[in-house]
């Protein structure tokens, strides 16, 4: 611790700032340093004084321990203050610090009223702060002076009531010598400041005291009462005119009383307040002679000049200093609604109404002069000043007379040269008028248009004008049927409808029976039935269940496809979902009006029906009951109609139809939907079979064919936007569709576009991006927004028109092969019952299922395809149009040329095959029996067997190499060999031994059967399958089979000690003998190389010997020499000498690449993925020979440097 003075202050008045207590005991035990000593530290706050003693520091930042220890100090100055005169205790209360109030207070020299030199105390700091707890300790005091006045006169109770602090205010009021009537210097006491500033709890609290003057008034003479009103601050106008002392006529020094005031300002729910006062001057005028009526008036508030003119003692005649009344005024000012509440009162005084038409004339207020003068015929213009209608401005008060000069003068029709024709020039004055909109009383419509239907000029044109007039379409497009309200639209449809609803068809009728008339029809009223007979009686509001009726009853059936309930949705869950969307504001009910608009989206502004005309009672009942029971997916079901003894009533009045069928015979009615459907009600109710499937979706094709033909895409193309007409399929909605070049994407369906029209937003800045582009749709189109976000990162590639810029995708240019990938989603849903993908009601891809969309392999279409398309001839067509990339899709003049259309197959593959088995059927034969001979010839055989084999196989890798370089898909070995055990067995009593000898045997009996004529090659094959089956059977039967890989150059079997080969084929493998069996059945030629690949089994399997070479005699010596003396035309001698001497035929399986082609390459390719991943094949290696053909076999058995190793990166396309 410094002994200087001075740093000890600063240290005493810092660690008071602090609240550090033992600090501070420690630097007063020093003795050294003055505990009323002023310093200043450094403050956050601004404004804030920044001298004090330690008691100050201590006191302002609410430091308690500190406060009562420094206050024990003997020599502590308790009221010291700074240079603005603020003391410890006005630190406290400024800054709420009530403990620290408590404290000070216990100190008997402390001085609780000192003022500081903004003229405030302590109490009035804390009040104007806000401080309860503080206030309430200051009152504690006996000695607190609690009507303590500032500079500007105000005092705490005056402040607080001014800023609205309620507790304050009641701490305060509590005091039994408070004033509650001081004035400040502009003469306002607490209550008016809190009327002033509309703090309607204080004014409460001031109220409840008994004390309180309510109608003191300020200077300018404004009570409490006057200001409230002024402030339109209706509650404490109400709380005010509660007292039953209140002056509710108190008027300010110009005159005016809160009525006058309320009138001016259009405050209503004030003038009613007034207007409930028993006491209440309703005549009162100001200086002008001007009363609230007047006032109101001028002002143009109609609602109160109501409220006014209902008070008993309203005088409507009073007139002011200049002689105006306040018809006059409002007149003069041109306010229309308030000029027909004034005429409407009977007490009414008109007696100068020229002057007031003049006056309205000269500022062309013309729908006032119309109200001034609507008996006379001087209408001079249907406009007002604004150019708006005089009828609309009317609208409230139209008579029936002014109603009908005012539609004279503007209809829509005229006569000329005594015909009824369309006026080209006219102002809507007659839709104006029938709108619901305006409010005009249902009768004065009515009226009208009987005055104008009967009216002279127009009597002989009646009907014709009452058709016209119902059908005349306002600046909107729309019937005044639709716009007009229920009573009048009743009124029309009664004159114009059969039955007052129906808008039967000209011409001859659909069907005429004996017994019955059918004929076509618009029903205009259905809606209004259904919704009238499934609504809420009490309430007049439809409910969810009473719609799901409505839609029942209407026969709308589903069109979504969710994939929750795919299968299992039914109709009532759609028709709820939809109830609560068009239930805008959840109040579980809909509206007639809603419920119209909901039918005009879905069904049209009018429903076509089907009119059944019946003659016998019986009939009618037994059908109309057979068809209430039997399900609507079966019949065409009953439309709501009219009851039958009303339809009796008009019947007997019905015009002939047709001329010539006279209906008054057919006493009884049946309603029914007319006919045609979208193909997605063909696809959900019909259930067309396949031929119809095909039929319907060749039409589509020829309809899509011509768009693109004419340079467009589609670009929308799902079963919503194609309709039956006259039994064939039409494309609709070409909102979407694009020239082909431009770009794609404005409007979609994402349920049928390909994969390329999807982006993933790689990051942030990304989907920033995106958002920023499409910033205003999250506004103006909350419904376009929620098909357009980003879900699981995936977007559309879409873009606004004329907006391509500022993307952080490429737009997608507009080619037909967006419409091939949605045409094949159409064809695959029709023929499979299901979506390719997930969709809603608008087939947009529901939520989950973007990702999907958007990352579809050929691979996971394909097996999508195979699992769900039966038809083998549409699986092959949609194959080629749900291709991943859009160069592969075919177009549609060729799928229009494909087999699934045409029916015409080519067969030029499978003659050449058939052909070919029929060339080597006879050697087949030959070369199975010299394999069986071969089994019993000796070891000095076996080498010219090898050389034959040697040549044959030859033979076939030339052909096979031929096929791969062709068909550019072998990537695999295609020469194996299937055995039903595994070689290098070391026991010679192993069972395979007999299976093996049942197995050959089996092969020699088949050989046996294929038939030798092979001149009709249909009847051919199907014997040659039929012989060849069983052999299928006996490789699927029983225990599993084993492949093994053959060398292409040595025709020896390859052997490994990898745990790969031989590959198992258990008899469950369905991929590999479903596939397979093309390589067996397709390959006679196999047989014909089965001794050699039997022979090659002697390098690998030395128990074969005793089995293949009986004749032991022969050594491996004598067999090599064979081998390398003999040429291949002698093998083969021997090779079928041998086989004519034993007459047995030994069997193995080759495939070749020249009979392997497409799929069944791929399928065999993807077999072998899965069985040896890595591709080893046991070793061998795909080269090309010194002769330039392609062969597998093992580098070792290659000694030729012309033999070159095809590298894997080439033929199977790996890394």
């Amino acid at each position: 611790m410094s002994d200087n003075p001075a740093d000890a202050t600063m240290t005493l008045l810092e660690a008071s700032k602090a609240g550090t207590v033992d600090h501070v005991r420690h630097t007063l035990q020093q003795g050294n340093v003055d505990v009323n000593a002023m310093g200043s530290l450094a403050v956050e706050e601004i404004g804030m004084e920044k001298d004090g003693t330690a008691l100050m520091w201590a006191s302002r930042y609410n430091r308690v321990a500190v406060v009562e220890l420094l206050l024990r100090q003997p020599s502590i100055q308790v009221n010291r203050t700074n240079d603005a005169r603020v003391s410890a205790l006005y630190l406290a209360c400024q800054n709420g610090n009530s403990d620290v109030v408590y404290a000070l207070l216990a100190c008997p020299d402390i001085d609780i009223n000192q003022e500081a030199e903004t003229g405030y105390s302590a109490l009035y700091i804390a009040s104007r702060n806000g401080h309860v707890e503080v206030v309430d300790a200051l009152l504690t005091s006996p000695t607190i002076d609690v009507n303590f006045v500032n500079k500007a006169g105000k005092t705490a109770l005056n402040v607080a009531s001014e800023l609205g602090y309620i507790g304050v205010v009641e701490a305060l009021l509590k005091s039994p010598v408070i004033d509650a009537n001081l004035v400040d210097d502009e003469g306002l006491t607490a209550l008016l400041l809190a009327s002033l500033n509309n703090h309607i709890e204080v004014v409460l609290a001031l109220l409840a005291s008994p004390n309180v003057d309510i109608d003191v008034v300020d200077e300018m003479g404004a009570s409490a009462l006057t200001i409230a009103t002024d402030n339109s601050a209706i509650e404490i106008v109400d709380a005010l005119l509660a007292s039953p002392s209140i002056n509710v006529n108190h008027v300010v020094e110009s005159g005016a009383s809160a009525l006058y005031i309320a009138c001016e300002n259009g405050a209503i729910e004030i003038v009613n307040s007034l207007l409930a006062c028993p006491s209440l001057d309703v005549n009162l005028v100001d200086e002008d002679g001007i009363s609230a009526l007047s006032i109101a008036c001028e002002s143009g508030h109609s609602e109160v000049v109501n409220a006014l003119l209902a008070h008993p003692d309203i005088d409507i005649n009073l007139r002011n200093k200049d002689n105006w009344s306040a018809l006059f005024s409002a007149s003069q000012f041109g306010h229309v609604d308030v000029v027909n509440a004034l005429l409407a009162n009977p007490a009414i005084e008109i007696n100068y109404a020229d002057k007031m038409l003049e006056m309205a004339k000269r500022q062309k207020h013309f729908d006032i002069v119309a109200l001034l003068s609507y008996k006379s015929a001087g209408i001079e213009s249907i406009h007002n000043t604004s150019g708006k209608l005089v009828l609309e401005s009317l609208a409230n008060t139209l008579c029936h007379e002014l109603a009908t000069n005012l539609l004279l003068l503007d209809l829509p029709v005229e006569i000329k040269e005594g015909n009824l024709v369309r006026r080209q020039e006219h102002s809507f004055s007659w839709t104006t008028f029938l709108d619901a909109k305006l409010p005009v009383a249902s009768a004065v419509r009515q009226t009208c248009i009987d005055a104008i239907l009967n009216h002279d000029e127009f009597k002989s044109h009646s009907q014709h004008l009452c058709h016209e007039l119902a059908f005349t379409k306002d600046q909107y497009g729309r019937d005044v049927l639709e716009i007009t309200d229920a009573a009048t639209r009743k009124f029309f449809n009664d004159r114009l409808f059969f039955c007052g609803r129906y808008e039967l068809f000209e011409g001859p009728p659909v069907h005429v029976s004996s017994t019955s008339v059918v004929a076509f029809a618009y029903d205009h009223d259905i809606f209004n039935h259904v919704f009238d007979e499934y609504a809420d009686c009490k309430t007049g509001e439809m409910r969810q269940e009473g719609f799901v009726k409505c839609n029942q009853a209407l026969g709308r059936w589903s069109t979504e496809r969710n994939s929750a309930d795919k299968q299992n949705a039914r109709d009532v869950d759609l028709w709820r979902r939809e109830f609560r969307t068009w239930d805008k504001d959840n109040s579980d009910q809909m509206c007639k009006d809603e419920f119209f608009r909901y039918c005009a989206q879905h069904f049209g502004r009018k429903f076509k029906v089907a009119l059944k005309f019946m003659r016998n009672e019986d009939e009618y009942q037994r059908e109309t009951h057979i068809r209430k029971r039997l399900s609507s997916n079966l019949v065409l079901h009953l439309l709501p109609t009219v009851d039958i003894p009303t339809f009796q009533q008009h019947v007997l009045l019905m015009e002939p139809i047709n001329g010539d069928i006279k209906m008054t015979e057919y006493q009884y009615l049946l309603a029914m939907p007319a006919a045609d459907r979208s193909l997605e009600d063909i696809f959900l109710k019909e259930r067309p079979s396949d031929t119809k499937t095909r039929s319907y979706l060749h039409d589509i094709a020829l309809s899509l064919n011509r768009v693109h033909k004419n340079g467009l895409v589609h670009g929308d193309m799902k079963k919503l936007n194609i309709l039956r007409v006259h039994n064939q399929l039409k494309l609709i909605d070409f909102d979407a569709t694009t020239t082909v070049g431009d770009k794609l994407g404005v409007k979609f369906s994402s349920g049928v576009l390909p994969p390329e029209m999807f982006y993933q937003l790689q990051d942030i800045e990304e989907t920033k991006q995106y958002e920023e582009y499409w910033g205003s749709q999250t506004q103006k189109d909350p419904k376009r927004w929620y098909k357009l976000k980003p879900r699981n990162n995936f977007v559309v590639r879409s873009y606004r028109h004329g907006h391509t810029k500022n993307l952080p995708y490429t737009l997608v240019e507009a080619t037909p092969a967006v419409d091939m990938w949605s045409f094949g989603c159409l064809m695959y849903q029709m023929l499979c019952g299901v979506e390719l993908i997930s969709t809603d009601i608008n087939q947009d891809i529901v939520s989950d299922k973007v990702k999907d969309a958007a990352t579809w392999t050929d691979e996971l279409l394909h097996r999508r395809i195979e699992n769900n398309i039966a038809d083998e001839s549409a699986q092959h067509l949609i194959k080629q149009l749900l291709v991943v990339n859009p160069t592969s899709r075919l177009s549609m003049q060729e799928v229009l040329n494909h087999p699934y259309f045409t029916g015409v197959f080519d067969l030029t593959e499978i003659t050449s095959k058939l052909n070919e088995i029929g060339e080597i059927n006879n050697s087949t034969q030959i070369q199975v029996q010299e394999l069986t001979e071969s089994i019993s010839a000796s070891q000095r055989l076996q080498a010219k067997l090898s050389g034959e084999m040697n040549a044959e196989l030859k033979c076939t890798m030339d052909d096979m190499t031929h096929g791969i370089l062709e068909a550019n898909e072998v990537r695999v070995p295609t020469t194996f060999v299937l055995l039903p055990f595994k070689l290098n067995h070391s026991e010679l009593g192993n069972p395979w031994s007999q299976e093996f000898k049942q197995f050959v045997a089996l092969g020699k009996n088949i050989s046996r059967q294929i038939p030798h004529d092979n001149t009709n090659l249909l009847e051919w094959i199907a014997a040659v399958r039929q012989v060849i089956q069983p052999l299928v059977d006996e490789l699927k039967r029983g225990k599993s089979m084993y492949l093994y890989l053959i060398d292409e150059v040595t025709s020896e079997i390859v052997t490994s000690t990898d745990s790969v080969y031989p590959i198992e084929i258990p008899t469950t493998d369905d991929v590999f003998w479903r596939n397979g069996y093309p390589w067996i059945g397709k390959g006679l030629a196999m047989l014909t190389k089965a001794a050699k690949t039997i022979e090659s089994c002697n390098e690998n399997v030395e128990n074969l010997d005793d089995f293949l070479w009986p004749d032991a005699s022969i050594t491996q010596e004598e067999t090599q020499n064979v081998n390398s003396d003999d040429d291949d035309e002698d093998k083969a001698d021997t090779t079928a000498n041998l086989a004519q001497e034993n007459n047995e035929t030994p069997i193995y399986i080759q495939g070749t690449g020249s009979t392997i082609r497409g799929a069944e390459l791929r399928q065999l390719a993807h077999w072998f993925t899965k069985h040896d991943p890595d591709h080893s094949f046991c070793g061998l290696k795909r080269i090309v020979n010194d002769k330039g053909n392609i062969v597998w076999t093992t580098l070792r058995s290659m000694d030729s440097p012309a033999k070159v190793e095809l590298n894997r990166e080439s033929v199977f396309g790996l890394p």
